[in-house]
Parts: structure tokens; C-alpha cells; sequence
């Protein structure tokens, strides 16, 4: 959920009026609260059970989360290369696939109309999130420790620590729960008349704000 996934945003826009012109529906689809929770849950679950309800089918849904994760691998890559750790895209696509995965753990409690009209309605969107902070950090840790004891050159050790933190986040990933308590954020939703359905008034900022909600920020 980077700013890199603007082409996944661009994607869903032209489906989603492409899909809808075809269908020639005369009255909306899903209520807008219906219509937050169900695009959320693309995005956050990679759920596609009622996108038809958005003006989405089912290879639509696949089609857009086949990009974003491939933005997802894209992202990843960039940020762990920051580090002096060496990574493979196998590595990185396995990774990916864990907090893929993870996420799908997450559960959206609720979509609530906070204020609105026919056209523009503000939404509360409130969902359970994982602390990926302390996780990865108490991941980085326990393989610093275990490094400082390793023999080798430095190179080697480099090696070991590179394996050893793929192999520990993936495994933590796997075993991590999410939180007992909750994060909202709000958002504005407009009705598209032409294709009579509610969207994110702005892709990126939707995008964006449930990656944060999903991490706890």
C-alpha cells in the first residue's frame, strides 16, 4: 500500500467503469457503508467474495491483486535493500506472501456514515491491525544476537544473518495474531451516477490510510 501502487489505483478505476457501462444498472449496487467494507477487505484480505456488489467480477478482483502484488514485491525490495543483508527475489517474494497473508487476519469491525448525502458521504472505517513494528523489530534483534556469536568471515556471517531473518520474519509472520483493539480512520466516498456505485473519493489517500490502519499507525 505505497505511493508505487498508483497504477493498481488507475486499474481499479477502469474496471470499475468498464465492468459498470457494461452492466446498464439503474440504482446503486451496495450502500455506501456496504461499499467501504467490501473495498476494504479487496485490499486488506485480498477478499473478493461480493465485489460484484462494486461493479467488480471476479477476474477483475484477481486481476488487481495481481498487481498489487506485484507493487507489494516492488516495495519490499526497495526497502530491504537499504540494509547490508543480501536478499533473492524468491526471498522477497516469500516475504510478501507471509504478510499477504497476515493481513488476511485482519478483521474490518465496521463502516460507518459519519455524515453525507446522496453524492458525497464521509466514512469511519474501523479494523483490527498488526503491530509489524515491534514484530520486525524483535525479529532484527534476535538475529543481530545470534550473529554476534557466529564464527566466519564477514561476508559468511552476512550470509547466515540474511538467511536466518528471512526464515525468523516469515516464521513470525506465520505465528503472529492480530490486535485486541482497534484504529478508524475516515474517509470521503462519492457516488459515481454513471455507474452508480460508491468509491474512494481519492485512490491513494483510501489505499494509503488502510495501510496505516493495518499496521496501527
Amino acid at each position: 500500500m505505497k505511493k508505487n501502487k498508483k497504477i493498481i489505483a488507475s486499474l481499479v478505476v477502469t474496471l470499475l467503469t468498464a465492468t459498470m457501462l457494461l452492466a446498464g444498472c439503474s440504482k446503486e449496487k451496495a450502500t455506501v457503508e456496504e461499499s467501504a467494507k467490501i473495498i476494504s477487505a479487496l485490499y486488506i484480505n485480498q477478499d473478493t467474495s461480493n465485489i460484484d456488489k462494486v461493479g467488480f467480477s471476479k477476474a477483475d478482483g484477481a486481476k488487481i491483486l495481481d498487481n498489487e502484488k506485484k507493487a507489494e514485491n516492488k516495495a519490499m525490495k526497495a526497502s530491504l535493500s537499504a540494509s547490508s543483508l543480501k536478499f533473492t527475489d524468491e526471498d522477497i517474494q516469500k516475504i510478501c506472501d507471509a504478510e499477504m497473508n497476515l493481513r488476511k487476519k485482519v478483521k474490518i469491525v465496521s463502516a460507518e456514515k459519519v455524515s453525507g448525502d446522496k453524492k458525497s458521504a464521509k466514512i469511519k472505517i474501523k479494523t483490527q491491525y498488526i503491530d509489524y513494528s515491534t514484530l520486525s523489530n524483535k525479529v532484527a534483534n534476535d538475529v543481530v544476537a545470534k550473529v554476534q556469536t557466529m564464527e566466519g568471515t564477514t561476508t559468511e556471517r552476512l550470509d547466515k544473518a540474511s538467511k536466518l531473518f528471512v526464515t525468523q520474519l516469515i516464521d513470525a509472520m506465520g505465528k503472529a495474531s492480530v490486535s485486541t483493539d482497534t484504529k478508524e480512520e475516515t474517509f470521503t466516498f462519492i457516488f459515481k451516477d454513471k455507474e452508480k456505485v460508491w468509491f474512494p473519493e481519492n485512490d491513494d489517500t483510501f489505499e494509503e490510510g488502510l495501510g496505516k490502519l493495518v499496521m496501527g499507525e
